[in-house]
């Protein structure tokens, strides 16, 4: 009795860290897991949000593997903040606008609500505790839906990561993402 008693109690006590350290993990399109907000072994861990249907996401790819090559010292997860979204079509869609990082899948959003993305495409960069420094847009490329500079006049992103790669404070840690809307998942 004394011992079903100190398992209950000792279960009821780690349950809910066992229940938080799963919910901070997600699966990429290989089957392995995954914990951005988890990074010890890196300087940052940068969310990219994209979707294989929108045509803004898809125009910044060459930007997206321009920054992954720049920035070894960070951990780059894409990630498909989609219910709709299979393995089989993220790494389609990975290999057709050559990304090279961990295709994170995100049927229910958790990883996208957790983040605070709400478009595509959309950054995030997380420092070794999981604290959201940047989120935003990549660069400004556009201006408005339908509204693109001839010229890219600030890039946000990459700015943001050489502050954290050289240990300073991000100067804008905030910019308005312009893109397609993130999908709510389906009500069962």
């Amino acid at each position: 009795m004394i011992l079903s008693r100190a398992f209950a109690i000792l279960f009821a006590l780690v349950a809910p860290l066992l229940w938080a350290a799963e919910s901070l993990a997600w699966y990429d399109a290989e089957g392995k897991v995954h914990q951005p907000f988890a990074q010890a072994n890196r300087k940052a861990a940068v969310l990219l949000f994209v979707a294989y249907d929108c045509p803004i996401s898809n125009m910044y790819a060459p930007e997206i593997g321009r920054l992954i090559g720049e920035f070894a010292q960070a951990q780059f997860y894409i990630v498909y903040p989609d219910p709709e979204v299979t393995a089989v079509e993220a790494k389609r869609h990975a290999t057709e606008f050559k990304l090279s990082a961990p295709l994170l899948l995100d049927p229910q959003l958790e990883l996208a609500r957790k983040a605070g993305a709400t478009v595509t495409p959309e950054a995030v960069v997380l420092d070794t505790a999981g604290n959201v420094l940047y989120r935003g847009r990549i660069n400004n490329r556009f201006q408005d839906l339908g509204k693109e500079r001839n010229v890219t006049t600030r890039h946000d992103l990459r700015e943001a990561l050489l502050s954290v790669m050289a240990g300073k404070p991000v100067a804008v840690p905030e910019t308005k993402a312009i893109g397609c809307f993130i999908p709510e998942p389906k009500k069962k």
